[in-house]
């Protein structure tokens, strides 16, 4: 099965981390390469990690240090922006920017199956998680989890169109 069977129909960009002001703003935390992103939205669909929740119009966007400060449609108060502390910022995954050659969302790996170099099936791409030395790809198959690290000696190939991935891997990777 290709991951684009599994696609979302929602993906997440952002989380409110606290209300900014006197006057229903909420400060959010992006989670999304780029937050000049926000800037190019006109609503957010807010709610808990696994549900997108309803649409609310987006009024103002600031930036602030590493955080995006939002104004929000009928939010005008901190108490009211309070209680969307914690929850997520979900936008409809066809308006998902287009990626340079090379890139590709989280979603589109989630599904993949991982296999040796030598056509040995490893198991299926559950999740992919970034670090700071290298990202990892999580694997599981019946028996076990495998964190697969991303980078060049190990990974050898993403086919997203055939729904794989070849590893090449290195002593006790899989032990």
């Amino acid at each position: 099965m290709s991951a684009k069977n599994q696609r979302p129909d929602f993906v997440i960009i952002g989380r409110i981390s606290k209300p900014h002001g006197v006057r229903g703003a909420v400060k959010v935390e992006p989670i999304t390469d780029d937050p000049n992103r926000f800037t190019m939205l006109d609503k957010v669909h807010i709610g808990p990690e696994d549900s997108p929740g309803d649409a609310v119009d987006i009024e103002r966007v600031q930036f602030q240090n590493k955080f995006v400060v939002l104004a929000l449609a009928n939010i005008t108060s901190r108490e009211a922006a309070d209680v969307l502390r914690g929850q997520y910022l979900h936008i409809p995954v066809d308006e998902t920017l287009d990626l340079p050659d090379g890139s590709m969302y989280i979603y589109d790996l989630i599904g993949l199956k991982v296999y040796t170099n030598s056509h040995e099936f490893v198991g299926t791409v559950k999740d992919y998680q970034e670090f700071p030395a290298n990202d990892m790809f999580v694997v599981e198959n019946d028996e076990r989890e495998y964190l697969i690290p991303d980078v060049p000696e190990i990974v050898q190939d993403v086919d997203l169109d055939n729904g794989h991935v070849i590893i090449n891997p290195i002593e006790g990777l899989l032990d």
